[in-house]
C-alpha cells in the first residue's frame, strides 16, 4: 500500500513540476498525504521517498545526460568533494520539502475528521 502512496505522490509532483514551478511538489504531496495517508509518519515517509526519488532521478539524468559538468560546478561552489553529493543533497531536499507537506495534509484531514465527527456528536467546542 505504501508503494503505490510512493508511486502517486511521485507522479503527481512530475506531472505538476512539469508545468507548475518547482514547490509544486509540495501541493502534490500535500494532496496525497491527506487523500491516502494512514498516519502522519507514514505520509512523511511516502511524501519523502516520493519526491526524493523523484528528484534523484531527474537530476541524475541531468548529471548523466551532461556528463557531470553542472553538478561537479556546483559541487566546486558549495565545497563538496564530488559532483554526485550534489544529486544527493538535492534529493534529501526534495525529499524533505514533499515529507513535511505530505504529513500535513494527514494531519490537516485527521483534523478536519476529528472536529466533523465531534460536530455529529452534539460537542462544540
Amino acid at each position: 500500500m505504501m508503494v503505490v502512496t510512493i508511486i502517486a505522490v511521485a507522479g503527481l509532483a512530475l506531472a505538476l513540476e512539469l508545468v507548475l514551478p518547482w514547490w509544486s511538489i509540495g501541493v502534490a504531496a500535500f494532496v496525497i498525504g491527506a487523500w491516502r495517508g494512514a498516519n502522519g509518519k507514514s505520509a512523511f515517509l511516502a511524501g519523502f521517498s516520493g519526491v526524493g526519488l523523484l528528484w534523484l532521478v531527474s537530476a541524475g539524468l541531468l548529471h548523466f545526460k551532461s556528463g557531470g559538468i553542472l553538478t561537479g560546478r556546483i559541487a566546486e561552489m558549495l565545497n563538496l568533494p564530488a559532483g554526485l553529493l550534489v544529486l544527493l543533497a538535492s534529493a534529501v531536499v526534495g525529499g524533505l520539502v514533499g515529507g513535511m507537506a505530505a504529513a500535513t495534509g494527514y494531519h490537516l484531514r485527521a483534523l478536519f475528521a476529528a472536529r466533523l465527527s465531534n460536530s455529529h456528536n452534539g460537542i462544540q467546542q
